[in-house]
C-alpha cells in the first residue's frame, strides 16, 4: 500500500496487545473508546458469532469421525497447522455482506471522497448551445 500510495484508515479495539508501533507511515489507527458497547464494535454484530460456529463445526466434521474409530481415538487431536487451517475455512465460510453489514449497522457509512469539482453548468445554457446544432 505504501508503493501505491494509498491512505489507510483502521480502527481497532482499545485492547492493549494492539500495538499501534507497528503500523506504517501511510496508515492511520483510531482506537475505539474503552469499554464500548457491542453496539459500536463491529465484528461484534454478528461476525464473531458466525465465525465461531463455522469454526466449530469445521472442528466437529474432524474430530468426530476420529473418536468412532478405536484406533485412530489417539490422533483425536488438533495442532496449531490443524487449527489454522480450520480458522481459514471457517473465515472464508463467513458470508461477506456480514462484515459490510456490521460496519453499516455500527455507524460506519460508505463515502465517496471525490476532488472538489467545478459546478454544473446550467442546464439551458448547455440546451442553447445544442440547439443551433441541430437546425
Amino acid at each position: 500500500m505504501v508503493f501505491q500510495r494509498r491512505s489507510i484508515l483502521l480502527f481497532v479495539d482499545n485492547a492493549p496487545c494492539c500495538n499501534h508501533a507497528a503500523v506504517s507511515s501511510n496508515a492511520k489507527l483510531v482506537r475505539l473508546p474503552p469499554n464500548c458497547s457491542s453496539m459500536l464494535q463491529p465484528m461484534d454484530q454478528g461476525v464473531v458469532w458466525s465465525f465461531k460456529c463455522s469454526f466449530r463445526k469445521r472442528l466437529l466434521e474432524y474430530i468426530l469421525p476420529l473418536l468412532e474409530d478405536e484406533q485412530l481415538i489417539m490422533k483425536a487431536e488438533v495442532d496449531i497447522l490443524m487449527a489454522m487451517h480450520l480458522v481459514k475455512k471457517a473465515w472464508v465460510s463467513v458470508h461477506p455482506h456480514l462484515p459490510v453489514n456490521a460496519f453499516m449497522k455500527a455507524g460506519f457509512k460508505p463515502t465517496l471522497i471525490q476532488p472538489m469539482m467545478q459546478p454544473p453548468e446550467d442546464k439551458y445554457d448547455l440546451i442553447e448551445d445544442f440547439i443551433p446544432c441541430v437546425y
